[in-house]
Parts: structure tokens; C-alpha cells; sequence
């Protein structure tokens, strides 16, 4: 996509952000689709749940960084949403939006090696819609086949991400901390990672409120288990427990890996907390709890487009210390520590920038 943006002259920072615009509007379009025929909201509700989304801080922090997770989210949803309009059909037309979200999970692997959370959703639908179960139970030749052949092909997929530099990455962290220290690392990471998403601030940034993110994420994470008891079990229930389950595994803290899924979660907590039956005590901390959430999120839009709009002082308002001498011979035409400069860094900057004070010096 960006080699094409290049082709075009528009690989630049708007040409970058306008394309996880364009995928982010196609998600969150997806996201109300869902929302509204399969979670049952009301029209209202489902624009809130979309609101609620896109007020995320990780989700808006990201936005405008040119990395897979907004197009990924935008691919996957429409998968989904695609997924959920088929259960609703019979006949040719299951199987047409069927094979619309399988051309569209392959695209999604191209992007991200996550999209394999897609396949159980889609042998779920498959599964679901042909009554495969029964007929395996009367026919135990074609059980013994099918069983065969699914083992085989989990056998392959195996095998095809055990060579994946993100797997090895995995394994190597847990050899080198220990299995029993790896596992407590990862259940941490996790914790953290939803209280973040719960208060809708990074921990950073919440100096000595910090320790609330771990109050957050339990209480968070305890509803969660809640709300999965009343699931009503279709294509999104699956591919939210296929995808959590293969973040369970990764030995890395980061809030944005949880951006595909984040409009589904609070899809179901909607769903599952019906708010607007709440009355009295309730309603108030739903109210209460709902201002907070937004105003969050208001604050990282502020603080995001103020880096954005920051100019020549980006390197000194950038929080990411370690390219700080990269920007500042970009920016500047020189650096304090010009050892501490990147060069890869420096190049894509160069590439992908209109001016330059390197550039024009040159």
C-alpha cells in the first residue's frame, strides 16, 4: 500500500494518515453493523459503542502512526461484519458473504499474522450453518476423515508459525525468564494492558495514580468473565476468544494489540450491562464512569494533535527519547549526540518528508 502511495506521490505524513483514516472509517462503519444486528443495540447505543471506540487513547494514539494495527482493524472487522450478516442467510447468498469474509481474512493475513483468529470464526460459521455436527455423528467414516484432516492442518499451521519471527521472538523470551517467571510476566502484561484501556490513559501518564491501572484491569477483566457467561455464542464471541487467546501468549506489553478487538469488547459489555435499564447508584457511576472514559479520551485527542502540529519542536515533545538525535539532525541540520542518531530512522524520514534541513544542506 505505501509502495503504491509512493507510485502516486502521496506517500507523505497526510498520505500515511489518510489511509488509516480511510481504514479506520471502513472498521468503526463495521463495527455499527455489528453492533446493530448482532449485539441488538439500538441505533443510539451502537453510535455510542462506536464513540466509546474511537475515544480510545491507544486507538488514537496510533491513528497516526503508519504501522499495521488501523488497517489490520479495519480488514478483520469488515471479515466479521461480513460473518455476522451471513448467519442471518440461507442458501447461495450464506455463501457468497461466507467467501466475502475469506477473501477478506487472507487480505487481513497479509497484514497481520494475527488474522488467524479469522479461521475459527470462519469454521464456526460454516460449522453453525451446516449443521456439520450432526452429520459427523451419523457418519463416523467422514468424522474419522474430517478429524484427520483438520489435524493435519493444524500440523501445517504449526509448523508455518514456528517459523514466524514472531513466535520465535515468543519462545525465546519465555526460555530465557523461565516458564514459570514468563507466565506471570504475561498475566501481568495483560492486566496492565486492560487497565490502561479501562482508565483510557497510559500509566506513564498518570503519575501517581499509576497503581490505579492494576485496581482497573482486575475489575475490568472480572467483568469480562462476567459478561462471557451470557455470551450468545456466534462468529464475533469466536473470533474475540480465538484472538484472546493468542494475546494470553505474548510475552510483550502493549496496549495496541488490542485495538482489532477493543469495539467488539465494548460491544459486549453494552450488551451484557444493558445501561439503559441501570437506575439510581448505578446509573449514576455508569454516567460518571462514561464522562470520565471520554474526557480521556478527549485529552489524548488534544495531546496527539498537539504533537502533531508541533513543527520543528516535535523532537522535544515526541516521548520517545531514543530517536530524540535522529529528529534533531533531521529538524535542525544537527545533534548533541550524533552517535545516538538512526540511521534507518533517518532515512525514512528523508523519504517520506517534503523538506528537509539535512536536504537542503546537502
Amino acid at each position: 500500500m505505501v509502495v503504491c502511495l509512493e507510485h502516486a506521490g502521496a506517500a507523505r505524513p497526510w498520505g500515511l494518515v489518510g489511509l488509516n483514516f480511510i481504514f479506520l472509517f471502513i472498521g468503526l462503519a463495521a463495527v455499527y453493523f455489528v453492533a446493530r444486528h448482532h449485539f441488538r443495540l439500538s441505533e443510539n447505543w451502537a453510535a455510542a459503542t462506536v464513540l466509546f471506540a474511537s475515544s480510545s487513547f491507544a486507538l488514537i494514539k496510533h491513528f497516526t502512526l503508519p504501522l499495521t494495527d488501523i488497517p489490520f482493524f479495519g480488514i478483520s472487522m469488515v471479515a466479521v461484519a461480513l460473518l455476522t450478516r451471513a448467519e442471518t442467510e440461507r442458501g447461495t447468498r450464506y455463501y457468497i458473504f461466507w467467501s466475502g469474509a475469506l477473501v477478506l481474512s487472507i487480505a487481513a493475513g497479509l497484514v497481520r499474522t494475527l488474522a488467524i483468529a479469522l479461521i475459527p470464526c470462519l469454521l464456526w460459521s460454516l460449522g453453525a450453518h451446516t449443521s456439520f455436527g450432526g452429520v459427523l455423528r451419523r457418519n463416523k467414516r467422514l468424522l474419522i476423515g474430517c478429524s484427520a484432516g483438520i489435524a493435519a492442518m493444524v500440523g501445517m499451521i504449526s509448523v508455518l508459525l514456528l517459523r514466524t519471527l514472531y513466535v520465535q521472538e515468543a519462545l525465546s523470551v519465555l526460555a530465557r525468564n523461565g516458564l514459570g517467571r514468563g507466565l506471570i510476566n504475561i498475566l501481568l502484561f495483560r492486566v496492565h494492558e486492560i487497565g490502561e484501556l479501562a482508565l483510557n490513559a497510559p500509566a506513564s501518564k498518570l503519575g501517581a495514580l499509576a497503581p490505579l491501572v492494576w485496581l482497573s484491569g482486575t475489575i475490568a477483566i472480572a467483568g469480562l468473565a462476567a459478561c462471557v457467561r451470557r455470551w450468545r455464542l456466534g462468529s464475533a464471541e469466536v473470533y474475540l476468544m480465538a484472538y484472546a487467546s493468542i494475546m494470553i501468549l505474548w510475552p510483550y506489553v502493549d496496549t495496541r494489540f488490542w485495538i482489532p478487538v477493543l469495539p467488539l469488547a465494548i460491544a459486549e459489555l453494552v450488551s451484557w450491562l444493558e445501561p439503559w435499564t441501570l437506575i439510581g447508584w448505578r446509573r449514576r457511576l455508569c454516567v460518571m464512569y462514561s464522562v470520565f472514559y471520554l474526557l480521556m479520551g478527549i485529552a489524548a485527542l488534544s495531546y496527539s494533535t498537539w504533537i502533531t502540529f508541533s513543527g520543528r519542536q516535535f523532537p522535544y515533545r515526541y516521548g520517545d527519547d531514543r530517536l530524540r538525535p535522529t529528529y534533531e539532525l533531521f529538524y535542525y541540520g544537527r545533534s548533541v549526540n550524533r552517535a545516538g542518531v538512526n540511521g534507518p530512522a533517518l532515512e525514512v524520514l528523508e523519504r517520506y518528508s517534503r523538506t528537509s534541513i539535512v536536504r537542503t544542506r546537502e
